[in-house]
This record gives C-alpha cells, sequence and structure tokens, in this order.
C-alpha cells in the first residue's frame, strides 16, 4: 500500500516539473508584458537625451547625450558644435586660417563664429605688404594706397622708399620714429617717413625737462603731449573769501556801579583751489581777524584745478570793563573795522610754483 502512495507522489511531481517548463517556455515567446500608463507617459514625455527620437519630443540642447548647451538637436538626438558646424563648411573656429589664405585674403570671423579666409585685396595685390622679397626682378613692392593695407609689384622706375630714407610699411616707421615726431604719408613716392615736430612755448624733448625744473618750486619734469615735457608744480592760493564782524555789549549794574561785557564776533567763508598744473598735498589754511584771534584749518590733498568745500569759521574775543557801554571803546581791540585775511599753505608744507599767492585779505566793517 505504501509503494503504490510512493509511485503516485512522484508522478505528480513530474507533472509539476512539465508544467513549469512549459510556462516559461510561452512567457518567453510572448515577450515583455505591456507597459503601465505612467510608463508610457514618461516615454511621450522625454526629452533628446534619453537615447530615443520621437517626433513628440522637445528638443532640447541642454539635454543631449553630449552636453552641448550651444548644440542643435538632431533626429539622431546628437549634438552639433559650433566647431563640427564650421568643419562641415570647410571654415576654421579660430584666427588660424591664416597660413592656409592667399596673399590677397585675410583671415576673418563671420557671423556664425567660424574663420574664413576673405578677400581683401585685388589677387595681383599682397595684404600688409606680403610682397617684399617676392617680386620679380626689376620690380619693388609699393602701399598701393595709405587706407588700405593692399601692396603691388611695380616696375623700378626710380627708387625705393628705403632707398629715399623712408619706409614701405608704417609699421616700420612706426618703430623708429620717436615722439614728438610722428609718421606722415608721402603721396608723391608712395612712402612713411618720419616728420620731425619741434617742441616750443617751454616744451623739452627730454623726459627730464633739460634739468630745468626747480625743485625748491615743487617743480617735477611731466609729458604734456606728444613726446614734449615741461615743468609742472602745484599752485595754492584762497579762491573764494568772505566775513563778517558782529558786536556785542551787554551791560549790568548794582545801584551807580555798572559793568559791561564787550565781545566782538568775526565769521569768516573760504575755499582753497590748486591752480598749479600738478597735484598738490594736503595742507594748512591760516584764518585770522587782526586783534582778535586766529584759528587753523586743514585742507585736504587737491587735484590740478580742484577746489576745496567751504569752510566757515568763527573767530571771537570778549573782556569786561568797568562803566556803562561806552566804556568798550577804551578797549584796544574794539575798533569800528576789522581786517580779516586767508593764508593757503601756511606753513609751506607744499613746494609751489608761486608762494607770495597764497594770502587774500580784506576789511570787514561792524554788522
Amino acid at each position: 500500500m505504501k509503494k503504490r502512495d510512493t509511485n503516485s507522489n512522484r508522478r505528480y511531481l513530474v507533472i509539476l516539473i512539465v508544467a513549469i517548463v512549459i510556462f516559461l517556455v510561452y512567457s518567453s515567446l510572448q515577450g515583455p508584458s505591456p507597459p503601465a500608463e505612467d510608463e508610457e507617459k514618461s516615454v511621450e514625455e522625454a526629452r533628446c537625451g534619453d537615447g530615443v527620437w520621437q517626433s513628440s519630443e522637445m528638443c532640447d540642447p541642454d539635454a543631449t547625450p553630449t552636453g552641448c548647451s550651444k548644440g542643435i538637436c538632431t533626429n539622431e538626438c546628437t549634438c552639433i558644435t559650433v566647431e563640427e558646424t564650421c568643419a562641415d563648411r570647410g571654415e576654421y573656429t579660430d584666427g588660424n586660417c591664416s597660413q592656409t589664405c592667399e596673399n590677397y585674403q585675410q583671415c576673418m570671423p563671420n557671423a556664425e563664429g567660424c574663420f574664413s579666409c576673405t578677400d581683401i585685396c585685388d589677387t595681383d595685390e599682397y595684404m600688409d605688404s606680403g610682397c617684399l622679397g617676392k617680386c620679380p626682378e626689376g620690380k619693388k613692392c609699393v602701399l598701393k594706397d595709405k587706407d588700405q593695407p593692399c601692396y603691388l609689384c611695380v616696375e623700378k622706375g626710380e627708387q625705393t622708399c628705403e632707398e629715399r630714407g623712408m619706409h614701405t610699411i608704417k609699421s616700420g616707421c612706426d618703430e623708429s620714429c620717436k615722439p614728438p615726431d610722428y609718421c606722415a604719408f608721402y603721396e608723391e613716392h608712395g612712402c612713411w617717413y618720419c616728420k620731425d615736430m619741434t617742441c616750443a612755448g617751454g616744451l623739452y624733448e627730454d623726459e627730464n625737462c633739460r634739468g630745468r625744473c626747480d625743485p625748491r618750486k615743487g617743480e617735477i619734469c611731466k609729458e604734456f603731449q606728444d613726446g614734449c615735457y615741461n615743468c609742472v608744480c602745484p599752485d595754492l592760493h584762497v579762491s573764494f573769501m568772505s566775513g563778517g564782524i558782529r558786536k556785542d555789549m551787554n551791560v549790568t549794574c548794582q545801584g551807580d556801579d555798572c559793568e559791561t561785557r564787550c565781545s566782538v564776533t568775526g565769521t569768516i567763508t573760504f575755499r582753497v583751489r590748486n591752480a598749479g598744473t600738478l597735484s598738490a598735498a594736503a595742507s594748512t589754511a591760516l584764518v585770522e581777524l587782526d586783534d582778535i584771534d586766529s584759528e587753523e584749518e586743514g585742507i585736504d590733498s587737491l587735484n590740478t584745478g580742484e577746489e576745496s568745500d567751504t569752510r566757515t569759521l568763527e573767530l571771537k574775543k570778549t573782556d569786561r570793563v568797568n562803566g556803562r557801554a561806552d566804556a568798550c571803546e577804551d578797549l584796544s581791540w574794539w575798533k569800528d573795522s576789522y581786517t580779516i585775511s586767508v593764508t593757503a599753505d601756511y606753513g609751506n608744507s607744499v613746494a609751489e610754483c608761486n608762494e607770495k599767492n597764497n594770502a587774500q585779505s580784506a576789511e570787514s566793517k561792524m554788522e
């Protein structure tokens, strides 16, 4: 009885194995199961860059396999770079095409950023004196027009520019011509030459001004224009000044005994200007009200032609006398008018072109 059950179990096991094998074979023949709804949506919304191009996809250069941010998506989902675009046209991505250009051409860029050989001169002409040393015997290389970089070979009917002491090309003239001289074009011979210029009117042709600058005046030699030098120096002076005087008398009495407080107040406003040809360092201005008081005021550094901001100072003197108001007349400094003065660069800390124009003064009467 037990033997029969064992045989039966074996039959069931064999049947189960065969069924599994048949199922696996069938599944492999049917292919993958249909994608879920979410998977289909992701394929439809995929952009160029997933390796598969679909007409419904958006072209996104940043998502291309090569990651070219300035590329172009194609149906093969690849990135076409500027280098590839230029190469397809037989052009270059930089200015290195000069070596392949003809003698009348120049390597120049276009709107797409590609470089190509562009015709500048006629086919029998040369760019930038390219015919020097290449003209056949009996001919010379000359500039066709001073406004164009085109040269050509012409018959040697007369002396060359170099034989005349001139230059065929402007760059050669520039190298040998020193300011204030400058290169000019000689129309008759078609040559460049160095035009002699002379510095005049207190100007010098050397950077030391021939030693004429006076350091006691703060002078240094500085280029004025086109290779001409002159001595420059700062010059500080008072460019604006105004003032007013106020008198006060305060009388106090105890019986017949009186005392008067006498005071004079001066308000002075001024500005300092650098009228020289060289910047002036920081300086000090002195403000004075005669017989009353004086005060120093710091002035910042000033460039050539620059003026300081407006400064206002108040100077005051007070004294007490016995008697009434008329007793103030007995004070030596009690007057009808006063002299106010402002001195720029007080103490001469700045060496100047003119040390005699620093002070300005004016008489001011009681308000």
